[in-house]
């Protein structure tokens, strides 16, 4: 059982992730844990994640950006930080770029989030 993220594109893409984390972000940390940065070779694909991805919760988000564009706009937002960054949702400082962030279901064993 594993989250993967695939980067179809021709350019290098920066990836993070979000997904449910009561136990370490519950009540002001809003219940999600959000992850980044991966940066993603054209072509390639990496492992970010090998638990059990319908434990962790049915919905897992993901935002992707390179120089060729980025995720489409969306209802979920985060400001993240230039840096490699694993934190809270709701705890945050100010110190990043508003990122839309695409909501995926999980429906199988693994998960593999396709940039393209």
């Amino acid at each position: 059982m594993t989250l993967w993220l695939a980067n179809r594109t021709s350019s290098r893409v920066a990836a993070a992730i979000t997904f449910s984390d009561r136990s370490l972000c519950g009540g002001e940390g809003g219940d999600y844990h959000v992850r980044g940065w991966w940066n993603i070779d054209p072509g390639a694909r990496i492992q970010v994640d090998s638990r059990d991805l319908a434990d962790v919760g049915r919905f897992w988000y993901s935002h992707g950006h390179s120089v060729a564009g980025e995720t489409a706009p969306s209802g979920f937002q985060y400001a993240c930080p230039p840096q490699r960054f694993d934190r809270c949702w709701l705890i945050w400082s100010s110190d990043g770029i508003p990122r839309f962030f695409k909501e995926h279901v999980v429906t199988g064993d693994d998960l593999t989030i396709n940039f393209t």
